[in-house]
């Protein structure tokens, strides 16, 4: 399929001649079956009239440099049938949102999402595939050791392709589009939080049971401990806050964490300031009838 756009200072007829020499060209070409031509490279043919699948990428941020080249060759399985092999070189930064429900033991895929601009069914008798090159010369993988936050994730050498479709309701008109999902899979080391944060907190949660050895009747010294305990906890939330992407409203597997810290402390209080109020309550009981004896009276209730 051609698309015919007209350049600028050539009449029509000119550019019909001229594309009629380089299709008959092309033609020659691929049908010299005795020649032994097996295929052929193109890096300078016209994108938009030789070859237009319309691919793009739906989650590019911010594009950089671009290398597009084609290879036509003939389909061994089919005499008549030419199969033209796009490939392009691009960087870009893509964008991805960040599943921190599980942080700091979270891990997931960074994906690309390559569309294309032709509908699955529009009549046009065009239609694009999206799926994985499964030849075993063109293997997928990742580049694993240039990767700059290699010291806060793993970066996994294998792709993930998923292939889908858009959704009729991102159409005006309620089409589908093929959609080609690519993804890497990135994990977080979660080391560093285990022995900064998971560990410390354990520590100092537990540490809140020692009030216990202090006798009942010193509430001071029991909440001196408990409330120290529970400072020290608190400091821990702005180290956590620091760590988490701005505007984070995910609640994660350390917040959650932490509030854990927070109600065994909150609970260990509770029972503690009850206790003390039996233990003086019980005082006051027991010393009322021993003065009244003192001074010669009868205890009384």
């Amino acid at each position: 399929p051609l698309h015919k756009t007209r350049a600028s200072g050539e009449s029509e007829a000119d550019r019909a001649e001229r594309q009629r020499r380089q299709e008959k060209r092309l033609n020659d070409l691929l049908d010299d079956k005795e020649s032994g031509q097996k295929d052929l490279y193109f890096t300078g043919l016209d994108g938009e009239r030789f070859f237009a699948p319309r691919l793009y990428f739906r989650n590019l941020a911010e594009s950089g440099e671009t290398e597009t080249w084609f290879k036509i060759y003939l389909d061994p399985s089919c005499d008549d049938s030419v199969v033209v092999c796009l490939s392009s070189k691009c960087t870009g930064t893509f964008q991805e949102q960040f599943e921190l429900e599980h942080f700091p033991f979270d891990e997931q895929d960074l994906t690309m999402e390559m569309a294309s601009e032709h509908a699955r069914e529009d009549g046009s008798g065009f239609s694009v595939q999206l799926e994985r090159n499964d030849n075993d010369m063109y293997r997928s993988f990742v580049i694993t050791r240039g990767f700059l936050q290699s010291s806060s994730y793993t970066l996994k050498e294998r792709l993930r392709f998923t292939r889908d479709t858009t959704l009729p309701s991102e159409s005006n008109s309620g089409k589908t589009y093929p959609l080609l999902q690519i993804g890497m899979r990135v994990r977080r080391h979660s080391f560093f939080w285990i022995f900064s944060v998971v560990v410390p907190l354990f520590f100092l949660t537990t540490a809140l049971a020692t009030s216990f050895v202090v006798n009942e009747d010193e509430f001071a010294d029991r909440a001196s401990i408990t409330l120290t305990a529970l400072l020290a906890i608190v400091a821990f939330q702005p180290v956590i806050a620091d760590r988490l992407p701005d505007d984070c409203n995910t609640m994660t597997l350390v917040d959650l964490y932490v509030f854990i810290c927070f109600a065994f402390a909150f609970i260990l209080i509770m029972v503690q300031s009850v206790n003390a109020m039996y233990v003086n309550s019980s005082d006051t009981d027991l010393l009322e009838p021993t003065y009244a004896e003192e001074i010669g009276g009868k205890p009384y209730r």
